[in-house]
């Protein structure tokens, strides 16, 4: 292994190319969204569709029926946080984040 910072191993312009490949990217999906919804539409099961919807989640997380708002609970306790989330490196997205300056990933 070398002791050569990350940044001195990487070529002249790899930093660069990986920010704006993620930036392009990321334009893309953003402004394709609903297109690449319709178009992968058939590759997932109905089961996993929100009553009649594209939206996607778990049966398992699904009620059988549907809940009437007023069946629904909201309870804040403020002495039990809830499940921990790195917003900025989530986990499994170690290689989709684009370089930093110094040659690590965001």
């Amino acid at each position: 292994m070398t002791d050569q910072p990350a940044a001195a191993r990487l070529a002249g312009g790899d930093i660069e190319r990986s920010q704006q490949r993620w930036r392009d990217e990321r334009d893309y999906l953003n402004q394709h969204r609903h297109q690449l919804t319709q178009a992968l539409d058939h590759l997932y099961p109905a089961d996993g569709r929100v009553a009649g919807t594209r939206l996607m989640a778990r049966p398992r997380w699904q009620p059988a029926r549907p809940v009437p708002l007023t069946e629904v609970a909201i309870d804040w306790r403020p002495d039990q946080p809830g499940p921990v989330v790195d917003p900025v490196r989530p986990e499994g997205s170690d290689r989709v984040r684009p370089l930093r300056d110094d040659g690590t990933r965001f």
